[in-house]
């Protein structure tokens, strides 16, 4: 990689462990865009990912996060061990996913709707026959656009919202992300921009609004 784009430390830790950036982007469960943009200095690493790039390669999180690109490479780990965690991070990860399909299964399986069911199920095949025949993508496909309506209308109607999946889910970021996806504005955050934020100063006959005497000046006019 070209001096020039030797912002971080992460560029000098890939190299020592002889990974390309999709490579690397693999084992932490990330984009290759991920990797290019925190070498390259236009995204910040967070403490989390620090520590996750850590556990994976063997590395010391704080001297990624210190970023002193002049400061000599510590030791990394002993490979075994790396490898211990890695399978562990694996194992506890997979079985995260059969949680979350359990509840969804669920859910599922408590809706009325004979007809919703079986659209629901028709799409939850064809999803799994599309990640049984990619395989191991580590760059998985990006994430399909969901209902902007679907969303809106379960934030504004919570009742329909299946409780179990109410208790882990974000409905609030599933509208945004929705809407983000699609392109679209968001409504809610267009009104925050165009509302004027109110003075603190209150309003005075005429029209004009009159200012609060500062708290020195109350103190100066109260008796003794």
């Amino acid at each position: 990689m070209p001096v020039s784009v030797r912002r971080h430390n992460l560029v000098r830790l890939r190299e020592e462990l002889n990974l390309t950036q999709s490579q690397l982007a693999g084992r932490i469960g990330r984009s290759f865009a991920t990797i290019r943009a925190l070498e390259t200095g236009s995204l910040k690493l967070s403490k989390k990912l620090a520590r996750l790039i850590a556990d994976v390669t063997g590395a010391d999180a704080d001297w990624l996060l210190r970023n002193d690109l002049a400061e000599p490479m510590p030791k990394l780990e002993s490979q075994s061990s790396i490898e211990l965690t890695n399978a562990f991070g694996q194992s506890h990860r997979a079985g995260y996913i059969g949680h979350l399909f359990d509840r969804l299964f669920i859910a599922l399986e408590r809706l009325d709707d004979e007809d919703l069911r079986a659209r629901v199920q028709a799409r939850i095949q064809r999803l799994l026959d599309e990640s049984i025949n990619s395989g191991h993508q580590p760059e998985a496909r990006p994430l399909k656009i969901g209902n902007v309506g679907t969303f809106e209308f379960l934030k504004k109607h919570p009742l329909y919202l299946e409780p179990d999946l109410a208790s882990w889910t974000n409905i609030e970021f599933l509208v945004k992300d929705a809407y983000r996806l699609a392109g679209e504005p968001n409504p809610e955050q267009s009104r925050r921009r165009s509302t004027p934020r109110q003075n603190r100063a209150s309003p005075a006959p005429g029209g004009q609004r009159k200012s609060r005497p500062s708290s020195a000046s109350r103190r100066a006019a109260s008796p003794n």
